[in-house]
Protein backbone atom coordinates (compact mmCIF):
# COMPACT_ATOMS: atom_id res chain seq x y z
CA UNK A 1 0.00 0.00 0.00
CA UNK A 2 2.61 2.05 0.44
CA UNK A 3 4.74 1.85 -2.72
CA UNK A 4 0.81 2.54 -4.31
CA UNK A 5 0.37 5.72 -2.23
CA UNK A 6 4.08 7.13 -3.17
CA UNK A 7 3.68 6.15 -6.54
CA UNK A 8 0.37 8.39 -6.64
CA UNK A 9 1.79 11.24 -4.61
CA UNK A 10 5.00 10.81 -7.37
CA UNK A 11 1.89 11.03 -10.33
CA UNK A 12 0.08 14.22 -8.62
CA UNK A 13 3.21 16.33 -8.17
CA UNK A 14 2.73 15.94 -4.67
CA UNK A 15 5.75 16.33 -2.51
CA UNK A 16 6.66 14.12 1.15
CA UNK A 17 4.41 11.31 0.27
CA UNK A 18 6.72 9.16 1.59
CA UNK A 19 7.87 10.44 4.68
CA UNK A 20 3.78 11.12 5.49
CA UNK A 21 3.37 7.44 4.60
CA UNK A 22 6.01 6.76 6.86
CA UNK A 23 4.75 8.45 9.96
CA UNK A 24 0.71 7.05 9.23
CA UNK A 25 1.86 3.46 9.36
CA UNK A 26 3.93 4.52 12.55
CA UNK A 27 0.24 4.15 14.14
CA UNK A 28 -1.91 1.31 12.51
CA UNK A 29 -4.62 2.51 14.75
CA UNK A 30 -5.54 5.51 12.55
CA UNK A 31 -6.99 6.14 9.16
CA UNK A 32 -5.52 9.12 7.49
CA UNK A 33 -6.00 11.64 4.18
CA UNK A 34 -3.70 12.43 1.86
CA UNK A 35 -4.53 15.21 -0.07
CA UNK A 36 -3.08 15.09 -4.11
CA UNK A 37 -2.36 17.85 -5.69
CA UNK A 38 -3.90 16.65 -9.02
CA UNK A 39 -6.17 13.69 -9.92
CA UNK A 40 -4.93 10.53 -10.98
CA UNK A 41 -6.90 8.78 -13.27
CA UNK A 42 -6.65 5.02 -11.60
CA UNK A 43 -7.88 1.42 -12.84
CA UNK A 44 -7.83 -1.56 -10.55
CA UNK A 45 -8.04 -4.86 -11.96
CA UNK A 46 -8.26 -8.45 -10.18
CA UNK A 47 -7.13 -10.24 -13.44
CA UNK A 48 -5.31 -13.78 -12.84
CA UNK A 49 -4.73 -14.53 -16.36
CA UNK A 50 -2.40 -11.50 -18.10
CA UNK A 51 -0.65 -11.80 -21.10
CA UNK A 52 1.70 -8.79 -21.14
CA UNK A 53 4.48 -8.11 -24.22
CA UNK A 54 4.33 -11.64 -25.53
CA UNK A 55 4.03 -13.55 -21.76
CA UNK A 56 1.24 -14.69 -20.34
CA UNK A 57 0.89 -14.38 -16.25
CA UNK A 58 -0.92 -17.11 -14.54
CA UNK A 59 -1.53 -15.75 -10.84
CA UNK A 60 -3.21 -17.55 -8.04
CA UNK A 61 -6.81 -16.56 -7.34
CA UNK A 62 -6.24 -15.26 -4.19
CA UNK A 63 -10.21 -14.05 -3.56
CA UNK A 64 -11.40 -17.07 -4.95
CA UNK A 65 -13.18 -16.06 -7.61
CA UNK A 66 -12.46 -18.88 -10.38
CA UNK A 67 -10.84 -16.51 -12.30
CA UNK A 68 -8.28 -19.52 -13.72
CA UNK A 69 -10.39 -21.08 -16.01
CA UNK A 70 -9.69 -22.00 -19.42
CA UNK A 71 -12.93 -20.25 -20.82
CA UNK A 72 -11.11 -16.67 -19.19
CA UNK A 73 -8.10 -18.33 -20.35
CA UNK A 74 -9.35 -18.76 -24.12
CA UNK A 75 -10.75 -14.93 -23.82
CA UNK A 76 -7.34 -13.29 -22.97
CA UNK A 77 -5.82 -15.06 -26.20
CA UNK A 78 -8.87 -14.39 -28.39
CA UNK A 79 -8.80 -10.81 -27.02
CA UNK A 80 -5.07 -10.60 -28.37
CA UNK A 81 -5.76 -12.28 -31.55
CA UNK A 82 -4.26 -16.03 -30.45
CA UNK A 83 -5.94 -19.54 -29.94
CA UNK A 84 -5.07 -21.85 -27.47
CA UNK A 85 -4.67 -24.73 -29.89
CA UNK A 86 -2.23 -22.81 -32.26
CA UNK A 87 -0.10 -22.36 -29.65
CA UNK A 88 2.73 -24.86 -28.96
CA UNK A 89 2.66 -24.03 -24.81
CA UNK A 90 -0.51 -25.53 -24.81
CA UNK A 91 -0.12 -28.41 -22.38
CA UNK A 92 2.42 -26.19 -20.18
CA UNK A 93 -0.54 -23.14 -19.91
CA UNK A 94 -3.21 -25.78 -19.40
CA UNK A 95 -1.35 -27.71 -16.49
CA UNK A 96 -0.22 -23.83 -14.93
CA UNK A 97 -4.26 -23.51 -14.74
CA UNK A 98 -4.64 -26.68 -12.68
CA UNK A 99 -2.03 -26.16 -10.20
CA UNK A 100 -1.47 -21.97 -9.39
CA UNK A 101 -0.04 -21.84 -5.92
CA UNK A 102 2.26 -19.29 -7.53
CA UNK A 103 2.58 -16.84 -10.13
CA UNK A 104 3.48 -18.94 -13.78
CA UNK A 105 4.89 -17.62 -16.48
CA UNK A 106 5.07 -18.51 -19.47
CA UNK A 107 7.04 -16.88 -22.53
CA UNK A 108 5.20 -17.11 -26.13
CA UNK A 109 7.95 -16.79 -27.82
CA UNK A 110 7.11 -14.91 -31.33
CA UNK A 111 4.33 -13.09 -29.82
CA UNK A 112 6.34 -10.27 -27.95
CA UNK A 113 4.27 -7.52 -28.99
CA UNK A 114 0.85 -9.17 -27.56
CA UNK A 115 -0.90 -8.09 -24.65
CA UNK A 116 -0.57 -5.07 -22.78
CA UNK A 117 2.50 -3.44 -22.78
CA UNK A 118 5.27 -3.11 -20.58
CA UNK A 119 4.69 0.81 -18.62
CA UNK A 120 6.92 3.18 -19.97
CA UNK A 121 5.86 6.80 -19.46
CA UNK A 122 3.92 7.10 -16.29
CA UNK A 123 0.89 9.59 -17.02
CA UNK A 124 0.49 12.22 -14.14
CA UNK A 125 -3.00 13.10 -15.60
CA UNK A 126 -3.92 16.17 -16.96
CA UNK A 127 -6.43 17.14 -14.41
CA UNK A 128 -6.85 20.72 -12.81
CA UNK A 129 -4.16 21.26 -10.04
CA UNK A 130 -6.09 23.37 -8.03
CA UNK A 131 -8.69 20.87 -7.57
CA UNK A 132 -7.08 18.32 -5.92
CA UNK A 133 -8.17 14.78 -4.98
CA UNK A 134 -7.78 12.76 -2.04
CA UNK A 135 -6.59 9.33 -1.48
CA UNK A 136 -7.53 7.89 1.76
CA UNK A 137 -5.18 5.14 3.36
CA UNK A 138 -6.60 3.13 6.17
CA UNK A 139 -4.77 0.72 8.35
Amino acid sequence: MKDFAVLLGKAADTPDVATKMDTYLADKDKTETVKLSQTVPVELRYETIVLEDGKLHIYKDVYGQNTNTEENLRKVLEANGLKLENLPQREQILNALKDVTKETVIDLGSIAQKGYPAPVDLDTGTADKGRGSKARIKK
